[in-house]
Order: C-alpha cells, then structure tokens, then sequence
C-alpha cells in the first residue's frame, strides 16, 4: 500500500510537472524564459487573476452570467465583493491554486512542510475563533444601565423646520459670499428659529429622557399636523381602534399622509448617535466659528439637546438610549465646551469626573481622540497613526 500511495503521488508531482511546463510556454515569452526563474509562472497567473477578480470583475453580481446563488463565503458576486470585504470561492481558487505547479520544483522536506500547513490551515478554518466570526452571545447583557434625571424639558419657541426649496434659501440669506447652492433640494431639511415677541417662551411639548430618550420628531409631527390642518384637511382620529388588517393599513396610510412633506419625502430625526454632532462641532470651531455655519440660535439648541442626554454619572452614552461611554461622554463634552459651556458649568464638573473616573481620555475611542488633537487637547502621539497612503491601495 505505501509503494502504491507513493507512486501515486509522484505521478501526480510529474502531471503537476507537465503542467507548469505547458503553463510557462504560455504566459512566459521565449526570449524572457532563461530570465525568469522556474516558477515565476504561478505568480504571473497569480497577479493575473487578482487584477481579473479584484478589479474587473469587483461587484459583478452573479445575475449577470445567469446565476442567482451565491459564489462561496456567503457572497454574491463573481469576483472581489467590496461590501462584504470578500473574496468570492472562483476568485480565492484562481489566486491560490497556480502555487500548486511550483510543488514538483520543492525538495522532499519543503513538501512536507506544504503539506503540514495546508493540513493546519484548514484545521484553523473549520474550527478555529476568526475575527470577523466572534461566536455568540455575551454570557450576560450589560450590567449597567443608562439614567436620566426625572424631569422635563422644553424647547424654545419659534423652531421651524425649512424642506427642499425654502431649505436652500434659509442656507443661501446665511452665506455672506453671496454664493448658491447648487445640490438637489428635494429631501433637504434644515431647521432655523423664527423670532418674535415670545421669544422668551417655551414649547407646549416636553421631553422627558428618563421616560423615553427618543424625542419622536415632536415638533416636526406637531408641525406637519398644523400644516395639514391649515389645507382644511381633517387630522385622523388617533382613539380609533382597527379591526381588521386593512384597517390598521389604513389608518397609517392616514397618518403618513399628514407627515409626508411638501416634496414628497418623509423627514425623520437622526439624533440618536453621540458621534456624528459633535464632529461638526469641532469642525466648526477650529474653522472660525462663523455664524453662517452655525448661528446663535442652533449653538443653543445643540447645547440643550447634548445637556438634556447627559446622564446621572455624568456621562454620555454611544447614542441616546446608551449607558455612558468613555467614546461618547469625550465627544459630547469637547462639544459642549466648543459651544461656550463653561468649565465650571455643574454639567462640565459631572463630565469630568466620568471621564477621569475610568482613565482619562487616552481610553476613548479613535474619532475622539482624532478631534481632541485636532483641538490640541491631546498629542498627535496619542492617536493611532492612520497613514493616508493607505487609501492609494485597491480595496482588497
């Protein structure tokens, strides 16, 4: 049986052997075949293959060669699936197997070895913790829990939200360079404060984070319902109680008819992460603080919206209904402190003591310490270096 597994494998090193001849004669001018050493081949049909895969055919569904399935690792295109960051099973086995001609070319120990990681690698495929695999569930949930103090909040009156058209003039009579813009209104919202002799009052409708951390877009729907009421259209009778499925599509078919815009979208409140606000912050502090990019009237409503999250340790969560984090309890502290919070403002105190309660700022997230450098709280040395030579790469 040895003699027979042997001779078996060496004829199978010699169709290899055969294989890589003709192969060579292929991809391998006549005149360049004394330069190049012997197995440069597979790493030309190597490289050809990663150019085919990773480049022309990056993203081609397989519905383009008349196929529905998948190509392997859950993927759904021919080649390189930039959304998923993965090699399709066609591609990985295009790349890796022309490495398989060089075999008849390695001594017997270097065979060997080949075989020895091929056998450990796929052991560690099957069966070993990947990173983009973490496993299951955490043994227990999060044992802290997010707290608000128990009160309500009010808004200042006057806050109208502009869509489309009247969005790009509320923008344009802010610009002091007389430029226009130029994008596409449709879908666009941008709120501003009408004043007037009750400037000093507050709106009927209260929030009370501790009851519930989502706002529901409260003034957007109170103002699309005046709107529609203003049309003479009757508003539908929010006690009615369907009985029947077509019923219940009804009636929110109704109301989504009074909250649809006037351009024909359905505008929605993105208030909930703790991360994206306060970049525009930074930006618009060490940019000049120019009021045409934020005026006095939204620097307060940020300052209200971030005071009212801030929770009873005196952090802030990744988003609204978070526990408090060390990533956003930074970000929202650096943006109160751009938009004229004081220091010894009793919000700020809480905030600090946080922070510095779980080891100061260096254990935050990239993004806050990428704007605490920016703002000079913080040495370049402290952030991970991110090269943007990186972005000259290919995406895979």
């Amino acid at each position: 049986p040895e003699s027979k597994m042997g001779g078996a494998f060496c004829e199978c090193l010699a169709s290899l052997e055969a294989a890589r001849t003709l192969v060579r004669s292929w991809v391998v001018p006549a005149i360049a075949d004394n330069a190049l050493p012997q197995g440069a081949e597979a790493c030309i049909l190597s490289f050809l293959a990663i150019v085919v895969f990773g480049h022309v055919l990056a993203a081609v569904p397989l519905s383009r060669i008349g196929q529905n399935g998948g190509a392997g690792y859950n993927t759904v295109v021919l080649g390189y699936d930039n959304s998923r960051g993965e090699w399709s099973l066609l591609a990985t086995t295009c790349i890796f197997a022309p490495f398989t001609l060089v075999l008849p070319l390695l001594p017997p120990p270097a065979l060997c070895a080949v075989a020895l990681g091929a056998v450990l690698f796929v052991l560690y495929y099957a069966l070993g913790m990947h990173a983009s695999h973490p496993g299951g569930p955490r043994a227990h949930r999060i044992m802290r829990e997010p707290q608000w103090k128990d009160e309500m909040h009010f808004m200042d009156v006057g806050w109208v939200c502009a869509i489309a058209e009247e969005s790009h003039r509320v923008t344009e009579d802010k610009l002091r360079n007389g430029k226009r813009l130029t994008g596409e209104p449709a879908g666009r919202q941008i709120w501003y404060r009408q004043h007037s002799a009750k400037d000093s009052a507050k709106e009927s409708c209260g929030f009370n984070p501790q009851a519930n951390p989502n706002p529901n877009d409260t003034l957007w729907r109170n103002q699309r319902i005046a709107a529609w009421q203003a049309k003479g259209k009757p508003v539908p009778d929010a006690s009615w109680r369907p009985s029947s499925v077509l019923d219940h599509v009804r009636k929110a078919m109704a109301w989504y008819e009074v909250l649809q815009a006037d351009d024909g979208h359905w505008a929605g409140d993105y208030g909930g992460p703790h991360f994206l606000m306060p970049g525009l912050v930074v930006v618009w502090y060490i940019t000049g603080r120019e009021s045409s990019f934020l005026d006095a009237d939204q620097r307060a409503a940020m300052r209200h919206y971030l005071l009212v999250h801030q929770q009873l340790d005196g952090g802030w969560g990744m988003h609204i209904e978070s526990p408090s984090t060390m990533f956003g309890s930074c970000m929202c502290y650096m943006a109160l402190r751009c938009l004229g919070v004081g220091k010894d403002h009793p919000a700020m105190v809480k905030g600090r003591v946080f922070i510095h309660s779980y080891g100061g700022g260096i254990y935050t997230g990239s993004w806050a310490k990428f704007y605490m450098c920016l703002l000079g709280c913080m040495d370049w040395e402290g952030h991970h270096p991110i090269p943007p030579e990186m972005w000259l790469p290919p995406e895979w």
